[in-house]
Parts: structure tokens; C-alpha cells; sequence
């Protein structure tokens, strides 16, 4: 999966993990989609994201906390636009977040969501309404038993050998043959 617009924030150390997602949120421009996990809908939610989040010099990024219980101290310190777009964390699979820190949008972990859903995502944290919105409502608490597996099932894509074998016939000695130089 080649990702072009996407910081992918470390596993293996908390503390950076959770100074660059603090960094990313308080000094930028951008507008998020952060999505939380590291399952099948989580890695094709990253990956489809990425391709919608458009040219680099445009506000669109994306952030994949593939562990986000490290991160639950820097996730509780998002605001919401709306009070009805998050209830409980358990249920989510990516928020998208404008320059102010503020979710504006949810989606939820059901299934991968579409390209339609990414642009409106996107589109709804870009809008005049939403770009500037600093949120006052605070999200709930991060569940403690919140597991990486957000669909309750792990599907990870089978690990194939996708390199191409020689010909069987070929020799790995035979010299190609140069065309006769007269």
C-alpha cells in the first residue's frame, strides 16, 4: 500500500506517538481524518482515505493510530462540533477533524466506508461552517478495554510472494545473445 498524504504514528513508542499527533493537531492547518485501529477496515479505511485526501498542498491529511489506547490522553483532548456525533469511541472507526481540534465528522466501525463518505468527511470539516469551528463540547472518555480488532474480527489479508520467477527453461548462466556486430 503506498501512502502519500498519511503520517502513520509509531506502536512502539507511546510518547512519540503521542507528541506527534499533539503537534499534528495543534500547529497545523490541516483537516484530519484520523482513523483508529489496525484490522482489515482500519488498513483499507487508511488507504482509501489516503488517495481522496487529494494534492499534497491541499489541507487534507490523514493520521493512522494503529493503537489507540496509547494515544487515549491526545484523543480525549478533541472537541465536537456536535454532541450527537460521538457517543462512545467503541463504535468508531475514523473522526475527521478540522484546523480547531474539533470533530466534525464520525464514521462508524460497521464496515469500511466508501469514497463518498471520505469526500464528505472531508467536504463537511472543509466547509465555511466547520473550518473555523472551535468545539466546546468534549468527547466521552476512551473505553480501557478498547482492543485493536474494532469489527471483532481479525481479517488480515493472506501474506503472498508476489515476485516473479524465472522461466524454468532459463538458465541462470545463459548470457543474452548479442545481435551479430559486422
Amino acid at each position: 500500500m503506498l501512502l502519500l498524504k498519511t503520517l502513520i504514528l509509531p506502536t512502539d513508542d507511546s510518547e512519540l506517538a503521542s507528541s506527534l499527533l499533539r503537534d499534528f493537531l495543534t500547529n497545523s492547518k490541516y483537516i484530519l481524518f484520523i482513523v483508529l485501529g489496525d484490522d482489515s477496515k482500519a488498513r483499507e479505511t487508511v488507504e482509501l482515505a489516503d488517495k481522496r485526501s487529494g494534492k499534497i498542498e491541499e489541507p487534507q491529511w490523514v493520521v493512522w493510530v494503529r493503537n489507540p489506547k496509547t494515544l487515549t490522553a491526545v484523543l480525549e483532548t478533541l472537541k465536537l462540533s456536535d454532541a450527537n456525533l460521538l457517543k462512545d469511541w467503541s463504535k468508531v472507526l475514523a473522526v475527521c477533524v478540522n484546523p480547531k481540534s474539533t470533530i466534525c465528522f464520525v464514521c462508524e466501525n460497521l464496515k469500511v466506508p466508501d469514497r463518498v463518505v471520505v469526500l464528505e468527511a472531508f467536504t463537511t470539516c472543509k466547509s465555511t461552517a466547520n473550518f473555523d469551528k472551535v468545539g466546546s463540547i468534549t468527547v466521552p472518555a476512551f473505553p480501557a478495554d478498547r482492543t485493536l480488532n474494532l469489527s471483532g474480527n481479525q481479517d488480515l489479508p493472506p501474506v503472498t510472494d508476489n515476485k516473479e520467477k524465472p522461466p524454468a527453461n532459463k538458465k541462470k548462466t545463459d548470457k543474452p545473445k548479442l545481435p551479430d556486430q559486422d
